[in-house]
């Protein structure tokens, strides 16, 4: 409470009281003046712009390559400098015949980082490997993914090749543009 913080408020005298509320009011407009209507606005208070989209994120393929798409989301938000993506692709139905191309997630809404930024998701059917984990990471234009191997072999692609007609791919990530 104000008595709390202050002491005995009553005890003060009608001076030090309107001094006292000359205070809280002038706080108040500080305050006031200060804050943003809505932290979505062009120019919000300092600098702090958040704009949300989508997009429609897609697996780059060899020109005689096919598949189909259930689901191909792509959410963003991006507050200032900084991005974060959600991404669905599901597949139906997969027709590869090149050999040798590595599996990478392009069509995004900004470009990524010069540096790699690691990338996490969840997958259902994909061909990998034995016993491993599977990474992904963002560079200027796309996110490439990658196995890794847990029994000391170190790593390798993925390729398109290791898509199949019932895969589920879920990628979250968060990165600060260049």
């Amino acid at each position: 409470s104000l008595n709390d913080r202050l002491g005995n408020v009553e005890n003060l005298d009608t001076t030090e009281k309107a001094n006292l509320v000359l205070a809280l009011n002038e706080t108040y407009q500080e305050l006031a003046t200060h804050k943003a209507d809505s932290v979505s606005q062009v120019g919000g208070v300092h600098g702090l712009e958040v704009e949300e989209g989508t997009f429609t994120p897609y697996f780059n393929l060899s020109p005689d390559d096919t598949i189909t798409y259930s689901q191909q989301t792509g959410k963003y938000m991006k507050v200032g400098n900084l991005v974060h993506l959600s991404i669905r692709l599901t597949l139906t139905s997969v027709n590869i015949i090149s050999t040798g191309w590595n599996l990478y997630i392009r069509g995004l809404p900004f470009a990524g980082p010069s540096v790699p930024v690691p990338a996490s998701f969840v997958f259902s059917n994909l061909n990998i490997k034995s016993s491993g984990v599977v990474q992904g990471s963002i560079t200027t234009n796309s996110i490439a993914l990658q196995w890794v191997n847990t029994d000391g072999g170190g790593f390798l692609n993925v390729g398109l090749s290791d898509l199949k007609s019932n895969t589920d791919l879920r990628v979250s990530l968060t990165y600060k543009l260049d």
